[in-house]
């Protein structure tokens, strides 16, 4: 292993812990000091170009992950306004005090949107609703197969701050956020498992994308 070689390894260990500044200044200076004496005049360090791809790539990661999001989003808006428009209304609410599903979707919704409203929770010192919602039918089968919870969620606001909520007009509704459990482990996906992911999601939609 070279010197410089060296001083690269020492380098990256200094980043991965409590950064030192003075030893990184002195660091520094070795280095200097290498590429001189190897007459280097232009140099990239190989622990900041990792770093710089590392960035990149959770960054088109975290772009695959909106697109998905977004299109539960539209899956969910959409789902929600044809049930107010089958029967007059949606009625969001927490589960009864037996613990018993509040009544879902319309059949023909959930089995043209693959999934189905289950739950509420009113989030603390705030006007939101989480409301959860599962993956049913072929979409259930594509959650499965990518071992994911079969849920997700949307976030709804709603400032009477009513157990029970009655949206009777679609432009009342205000679902401005949807997530599933692959927010919070995707860091750990190749990207092409997303990408494989949204595809196997989408081709669920193509027929109601279009119309």
């Amino acid at each position: 292993m070279s010197k410089l070689s060296e001083l690269e390894k020492e380098l990256a260990e200094l980043f991965n812990s409590s950064l030192d500044a003075e030893k990184l200044f002195y660091l520094g200076i070795q280095i200097g000091r290498e590429l001189e004496r190897a007459s280097i005049a232009e140099y990239v360090s190989l622990y900041f170009e990792d770093r710089k791809n590392s960035s990149a790539l959770q960054s088109e990661k975290q772009k695959v992950v909106a697109t998905i999001n977004s299109l539960f989003l539209s899956v969910i808006r959409g789902a929600v306004t044809e049930e107010i428009n089958k029967n007059y209304g949606w009625f969001v609410s927490k589960r009864d005090l037996l613990g018993r599903d509040v009544d879902g979707f319309d059949e023909e919704i959930i089995k043209k949107y693959h999934i189905n409203y289950c739950d509420a929770e009113k989030q603390d010192y705030s006007d939101e609703y989480a409301l959860y919602f599962h993956a049913v039918g072929k979409l259930k089968e594509v959650f499965e197969e990518y071992d994911l919870a079969v849920q997700m969620e949307c976030r709804i606001s709603n400032d009477k701050g009513n157990e029970l909520i009655i949206v009777s007009k679609c432009s009342d509704i205000n679902v401005h956020k949807a997530s599933t459990s692959l927010d919070s482990i995707y860091f750990h996906w190749e990207l092409y498992k997303l990408k494989e992911f949204y595809h196997a999601i989408s081709k669920l939609y193509l027929l109601i994308q279009s119309s």
